[in-house]
């Protein structure tokens, strides 16, 4: 009896794999037929279609194989009007899924009555059935894993995606350790490459035989994840009963087998019959792209109970807006949940290297597909990919932010970076290239980091303009020693309020520098401490507090405030209690 996957060449270019019938191997017969192009279905004419038959068929349905030869054997053991009522019980379940017209070759092992003509319908077929799409890199699903004398650890699989050439990074995943590839075979020949849809060994150079497992794959670096939730579309079997929320459930994907809790976000049970979108809750990774078919069965009594397709293998985080998210895509198809994801990332898009594992197509490949209305931004290397929509909304937030700012701060020069960017909760890199963008489109201005829309510009009273020359004066008046900017307010009789958004004018126009948080001083006297600075170093190799006080006249209260601000802004460089200049 077979218990386990099994391997023979019809052809040069086909093979077939022979999988386990019995119920207690159905995982087996799952991680056999991962990756396969068409089915074989065998139903013997004396026992009729048996449970593990249309088990084995609703597995093949529910992984995509939609075409079939039907090989019905024994019939020198029944007579002819049995095996005519056999043959239509098998065409009212493959009328199930609208395969009815598949070809029935009666045979006969003992007296080799049909084998001929089944092979020849195999044959036929096979030009026939759909090859897998090449997601643009290579990809191997692992379904035996053996170790042989002199060579050490082989593992073998189906070519899911792209070729492998000998020499050509390869990593293992889950975990992402690098493969070495010592030796190649496809059809029990060694060769140097091996392309999509091929049967293949690779002899691992660098890994034992312990460290390698069924369900494991082959991949392209960077390319396959192994994530632990994903938001999947899920269909019962008429005869499977109703799952609630957080029922578990085993999961066949790939070569791979993980245990998975059904998490519905609708809240309502999923019916047998029944299509919903849900989250499956894994109970550790198994490599998986979206757009990979699975088959869902029970944990007790294992049985199939559906399948369906992965959507999205980085879904949200928390709950609430995993729930959010499976009621946006509801409904969409993969080209539509493809748009949806790039414009829901708002002001945070992702970049084509995240995207194209996210939706697992290599870039160059995923780029051709998407329409005109996506484009691509910034960094040559790896662009961020947004919805042409999302950037004009992106612009328009930041404009928004700014207009806000301007009519709640009239005396404020503008926002720096960081408090834009909190606003929109933007990426920080891409805030950065977008605010030079807009810059350069003349729909910005900036100064000293503080950015603004073009015509703003800070309106004083005639009362004010006064006070704000009275301030300046006082700081040129004391030059290396100015007050705090409450000292200031009560020199002008002014409230501390006003002292800080005046300072704050004389800042954004670089009149002042601010040294601390509530202290400021004149940019000349900021000019003469940098000359004063490169004469003591030209002459001395470090500085210390008490030269420093001698240098500028300052008192040891401001001195600590002065040296952190030289310190900060890279004039100076501390090295225990003295300072020494940057390049020094």
């Amino acid at each position: 009896m077979t218990i386990d996957i099994g391997f023979a060449f019809l052809s040069d270019r086909i093979t077939l794999v022979d999988v386990p019938g019995h119920d207690r191997f159905v995982k087996n017969m799952v991680r056999g037929v991962a990756g396969i192009s068409m089915g074989l279905l065998v139903v013997a004419a004396d026992d009729g279609i048996m449970p593990q038959t249309r088990e084995h068929y609703h597995i093949l349905r529910q992984l995509g194989v939609d075409r079939l030869v039907v090989a019905l054997t024994k019939i020198d053991l029944v007579e002819a009007d049995w095996m005519a009522l056999v043959q239509e019980d098998i065409r009212a379940l493959l009328a199930q899924g609208s395969q009815e017209g598949s070809t029935i070759v009666p045979v006969s092992a003992q007296t080799g009555e049909g084998i001929e003509q089944l092979r020849r319908s195999l044959l036929e077929e096979a030009q026939q059935a759909p090859r897998p799409a090449d997601r643009g890199f290579f990809r191997l699903t692992v379904d035996r894993v053996f170790g042989q004398k002199g060579f050490g650890a082989i593992v073998t699989g189906t070519v899911l995606s792209g070729s492998y050439s000998l020499g050509t990074p390869l990593e293992l995943v889950p975990g992402g350790r690098e493969v070495k590839v010592r030796g190649l075979q496809s059809h029990d020949e060694a060769t140097e490459r091996v392309s999509l849809g091929d049967r293949a060994a690779f002899n691992i150079s660098n890994l034992p035989v312990k460290e390698l497992g069924r369900g494991e794959q082959l991949a392209t670096p960077g390319m396959v994840t192994a994530p632990t939730i994903v938001l999947a579309r899920l269909r019962l079997l008429a005869e499977a009963p109703a799952l609630k929320h957080n029922h578990p459930v085993r999961l066949n994907v790939g070569t791979a087998e993980v245990m998975a809790r059904v998490k519905l976000p609708s809240g309502k049970k999923l019916q047998a019959d029944q299509e919903a979108l849900v989250l499956l809750d894994l109970a550790g990774p198994a490599p998986m792209l979206a757009g990979d078919r699975f088959v869902a069965r029970s944990f007790s009594p294992v049985t199939t109970i559906g399948g369906g397709v992965i959507l999205d293998v980085e879904p949200p985080i928390k709950w609430k807006d995993q729930k959010r998210w499976a009621s946006e895509l509801d409904g969409l198809n993969q080209a539509e949940i493809r748009l949806r994801t790039i414009a829901a990332a708002a002001c945070r898009p992702l970049t084509l290297s995240r995207l194209a594992r996210r939706f697992g197509y290599a870039p160059g490949l995923l780029k051709s597909q998407w329409p005109d209305s996506v484009i691509t931004v910034g960094r040559d290397d790896d662009p961020w990919v947004m919805a042409a929509q999302q950037l004009e909304s992106v612009t328009a937030a930041i404009i928004a932010v700014l207009a806000a700012h301007h009519m709640a701060s009239p005396y404020s020069a503008g926002l720096n970076r960081e408090a834009i960017r909190q606003q929109i909760d933007g990426d920080d890199k891409f805030v950065e290239w977008q605010l030079k963008e807009l810059l350069g489109q003349s729909k910005l201005a900036v100064t000293d980091d503080l950015w603004s829309l073009p015509d703003f510009k800070v309106t004083l009273s005639g009362n004010e303009q006064d006070l704000l020359e009275q301030m300046t004066y006082l700081a040129l008046e004391q030059g290396f020693t100015p007050d705090y900017l409450e000292v200031w307010a009560q020199s002008l009789k002014i409230s501390e309020e006003l002292s800080r958004t005046l300072a704050g004018i004389a800042e954004s126009t670089g009149t002042f520098v601010r040294i601390a948080p509530r202290l400021m001083m004149h940019k000349e006297y900021v000019s003469r401490l940098d000359a004063a600075l490169k004469e003591h170093f030209a002459a001395h190799h470090d500085l210390s507090v008490a030269e420093f006080k001698a240098l500028t006249g300052t008192s040891r209260k401001l001195a600590v405030p002065l040296l952190e601000f030289l310190d900060r802004t890279g004039r100076t460089v501390r090295v225990g209690d003295k300072r020494v200049a940057p390049d020094g």
